[in-house]
């Protein structure tokens, strides 16, 4: 990512500088948020149909965010974030949802966490409408429009491949009221992505799943007890998974204990990972696999689909589990 060159939009017209005025009258401490949401979308929307930058109305949004609150109102901060924030998220979300065809569209929040040291690039006025910085204006904290699969693409066209030493994580959300929660999320996905040591790039809760449950991440613990569903309704295949545990990731010691082929088992391991899009045969997917298990045994609502195990799972100390075959 690098720094952008400001741009010169064209002279506003009458309507356009009447939506402005009508933003800047708005009361980023009204004591009603969803009067502030309607209006926000009405002026996002309007602004869509205008054929104008969102990047214009930013100026005014930055106001927000550094206004004091009247006297009996939380400050900045102490009830949640800097109001011209949340009123960003709301206003680009109008914007785009104008232009969409079917009118419906998803945020996605991008944090950048960088090496020690390392400088974050600033911009000033980015010139792609899909991409807006959210409070300092710095390239650390991002609005994307789209899903992830989106985002990301967007990302890499508008700012190419990221940097060496430099993570992104990148969440998505269809709802403005949870941007805010959606931001802390991508903010603990690219720390973590960071602190693993993994490659510079761009990554999505699905990619540091297990981590995040140690964060307290309520939304990673739903995503995790819904990855066996695929096969919730083979007894074959729950029992490899749960054979393949027990014997410590070993193939060859899990075809013999299920008493079959070493073929037939990479065989069920294909499938597995076609069902569950979880890689049973890394140690990082089994490991997934068996948390998804653990946490439907815990009474999830899946759980009542899931057999008892059968055969081949004979008490194993996981101390002593054989090595991991490939």
């Amino acid at each position: 990512m690098h720094e952008q060159v400001a741009a010169s939009f064209p002279p506003m017209t009458a309507e356009a500088r009447a939506l402005t005025r009508r933003l800047q009258a708005i009361d980023p401490w009204e004591p009603d948020p969803d009067r502030t949401r309607a209006l926000l979308r009405d002026i996002g929307g309007a602004w869509a149909d205008c054929s104008r930058s969102v990047h214009e109305l930013l100026p005014v949004l930055r106001r927000f965010s550094t206004r004091q609150a009247a006297p009996g109102t939380p400050a900045p901060g102490e009830d949640g974030p800097p109001p011209g924030e949340s009123m960003l998220a709301e206003l680009f979300h109008a914007f785009h949802a104008r232009l969409a065809p079917a009118g419906h569209v998803s945020l996605s929040c991008v944090t950048l966490a960088s090496s020690p040291g390392q400088a974050t690039p600033r911009v000033t006025r980015p010139l792609d409408d899909r991409i807006v910085p959210t409070g300092s204006g710095r390239l650390d904290e991002l609005l994307v429009v789209g899903d992830p699969a989106e985002a990301s693409a967007t990302l890499r066209a508008r700012y190419g491949p990221p940097a060496t030493g430099t993570w992104l994580g990148l969440c998505s959300t269809p709802d403005t009221k949870t941007v805010e929660r959606t931001r802390a999320r991508a903010t603990n996905v690219a720390l973590i992505a960071r602190a693993l040591n993994y490659t510079g790039g761009i990554y999505t809760p699905d990619d540091v799943l297990l981590e995040l449950l140690a964060t307290g991440d309520a939304d990673a613990a739903a995503t995790l007890v819904t990855l066996c569903d695929g096969i919730a309704d083979s007894e074959v295949l729950l029992d490899t998974v749960r054979v393949l545990i027990h014997s410590g990731g070993n193939r060859n010691e899990a075809a013999r204990r299920l008493f079959v082929h070493r073929s037939t088992l990479e065989y069920r391991l294909l499938r597995i990972h076609e069902l569950t899009g979880i890689n049973p045969a890394s140690p990082r997917g089994l490991m997934t696999l068996s948390a998804s298990l653990a946490g439907l045994a815990t009474g999830h609502p899946s759980a009542a689909r899931i057999p008892p195990p059968t055969r081949g799972q004979e008490p194993a100390d996981p101390a002593h589990h054989p090595p991991i075959v490939p």
